[in-house]
């Protein structure tokens, strides 16, 4: 696999990768997501079932959210549907980020300056579109400071399959076991440790009982440093 042969040509004195999700962790968006979705399906007949808990599409990306929701509704998409719901999807979404609906957690753009200012390769993995992503992160300032950033535009499947997170580590030059995985959800959880990184979470969006895969779980990323991330890494 490639990811294990990028590891033989690691330095064992590099520093570990830090691996960010964005919505969610970098940036508090997950509920915006998730109402650019329904508005989005609603336009094509279909509504969220009243029954399903909340946070129900969060750390999922678009096309498997949306083929959730038709399943829910009794429906399979077409691919000129799913297209057009993904389109409308992004511009409802941009939309809000435009309107200064979304903002960065506090702490979040310090902790990513303290560990690419350490040495660290530092990245984004993320089950959003790259057209998303990279506005906010240019916004933020922290787009230069980035090694890579993985979008839902660059693997066949996205979170929770380890598709995005092979990927992360095999762009930084390093084997998953040497990197680091901040998440705030199930699905981004169950992606990161089925690639073999060190993860995170961030009680953000969910309680502590549904990040209970994590091997560390933070309140919040409010006062969290590298010297925590790294400490029993």
């Amino acid at each position: 696999m490639v990811h294990e042969k990028q590891s033989e040509l690691e330095s064992p004195m590099r520093e570990p990768g830090i691996v960010f999700d964005f919505d969610g962790v970098l940036v508090d968006s997950e509920s915006v997501h998730e109402r650019a979705l329904l508005a989005a399906a609603a336009k094509l007949g279909m509504t969220a079932i009243r029954d399903e808990r909340p946070g129900r599409y969060v750390g999922l990306g678009d096309v498997e959210a949306f083929e959730r929701i038709a399943a829910a509704n009794g429906r399979q998409l077409s691919a000129d549907e799913m297209t057009l719901l993904i389109a409308m999807k992004g511009v409802a979404f941009g939309a809000a980020s435009n309107a200064g609906a979304i903002d960065a957690y506090p702490g979040a753009v310090a902790l990513l300056r303290e560990a690419s200012a350490a040495g660290h390769p530092v990245a984004v993995c993320s089950g959003s579109r790259r057209d998303d992503i990279e506005p906010i992160l240019e916004s933020l300032g922290v787009l230069p400071l980035l090694a890579t950033v993985v979008s839902a535009d660059d693997v066949e499947k996205t979170k929770p399959d380890p598709a995005p997170y092979l990927l992360v580590a095999d762009r930084l030059g390093l084997s998953p076991a040497r990197c680091l995985a901040l998440e705030d959800s199930p699905a981004g959880i169950t992606a990161a440790l089925a690639a073999g990184l060190r993860v995170h979470a961030l009680c953000h969006t969910f309680g502590p009982e549904r990040l209970a895969g994590a091997h560390r779980i933070h309140d919040g990323i409010s006062g969290l440093t590298l010297a925590a991330l790294l400490s029993g890494a």
